[in-house]
């Protein structure tokens, strides 16, 4: 399968009074058409600097201290002035976490809809995206404001927004953390089923390995601004590989073991991200040895998956290749 993302070597750090704090961290990653990828980790550790440097929307703070991104062949951090406009409209969108800081305040949806799309067809397209989210009273929700529809209508109204123009990738940064749990899954099957009939891609970054894990191709961890593992969905939630992978994945509600009693992950992610050499997760690993904190290994393949731990070996039988 073609790719259409292309991550290579990405270093970002963001500027403060004093000196450079790093987010991101020689990250290096492919997506291909079609596919739904699922980056998962704990607050900090550069899921969000990660999607937002694929729009090139870091904003003036933030340094591309070194790497490549390329989508479908183009080098999007040369993007700019026109090129980069029509890159936002057209070839990328987003869904965020809160559909209510998303959605202009001041303006009713169908204003909204028809600053996307300046075609005089505007109010039917707009129709035929909110039915596809489910929104069937148009007549109700575009002359409404924001605040006057629910969290879950307002989020279908966000999706329709970003997929009316059938991006070739939707970036989901915590689509449902805003939303009740009894409306979760149907907000992520809309997501997935009109991405899959449009042919769009999808990053779906979330706390919410088990929702997640239902609807990607792929898992990816992250962890102080590096992916530690990348795996299959479903070879990732029989058996992750990396110590921290494995620590969040048993950390999950639904992980009690025999005793009933849920796993704590101990400890909290470093503060900042060091660029000393060592593994960034050895001072909360239960496998960790004196070698761990002399480099970090890259990311290499351990059957399905591509994990970065040294002690591969001795957790789990077998050697990375």
């Amino acid at each position: 399968m073609r790719d259409l993302l292309n991550v290579e070597s990405l270093t970002i750090s963001y500027r403060t009074r004093d000196h450079l704090v790093t987010a991101l961290l020689e990250v290096s990653l492919t997506l291909a058409q079609g596919e739904i990828l699922g980056i998962i980790g704990e607050s900090g550790c550069g899921k969000s600097t990660f999607s937002s440097v694929i729009g090139k929307l870091l904003g003036p703070a933030g340094v591309v201290e070194n790497g490549h991104i390329t989508f479908g062949g183009k080098d999007v951090l040369s993007f700019s002035g026109q090129e980069l406009r029509s890159y936002r409209a057209n070839d990328i969108a987003y869904v965020f976490q809160d559909p209510m800081n998303t959605l202009d305040p001041t303006k009713t949806i169908g204003a909204q809809f028809r600053r996307l799309i300046s075609a005089s067809a505007w109010r039917q397209k707009a129709i035929e995206a909110l039915a596809h989210v489910g929104l069937t009273d148009w007549r109700r929700v575009l002359p409404s404001y924001p605040h006057q529809l629910s969290g879950g209508m307002a989020q279908r109204a966000v999706i329709a927004m970003a997929l009316i123009r059938k991006p070739r990738l939707l970036i989901a940064d915590e689509p449902t953390a805003a939303l009740d749990a009894s409306i979760r899954c149907s907000v992520m099957d809309l997501l997935t089923a009109w991405c899959a009939e449009i042919g769009s891609a999808m990053i779906i970054i979330s706390h919410d390995i088990p929702v997640i894990s239902n609807y990607c191709d792929r898992i990816g961890v992250m962890y102080a601004g590096r992916f530690v593992e990348i795996a299959p969905a479903e070879d990732f939630i029989v058996g992750p590989r990396h110590p921290y992978a494995m620590a969040l994945l048993a950390s999950e509600p639904g992980q009690e073991g025999e005793d009933a009693v849920l796993q704590s992950l101990e400890g909290s992610p470093p503060p900042s991200i060091s660029r000393a050499p060592g593994c960034a997760f050895a001072d909360r690993c239960i496998y960790r040895t004196a070698p761990c904190s002399a480099g970090f290994p890259p990311l290499v393949a351990c059957g399905s998956s591509k994990v970065a731990c040294i002690r591969l070996g001795d957790i789990h039988g077998e050697a990375a290749s």
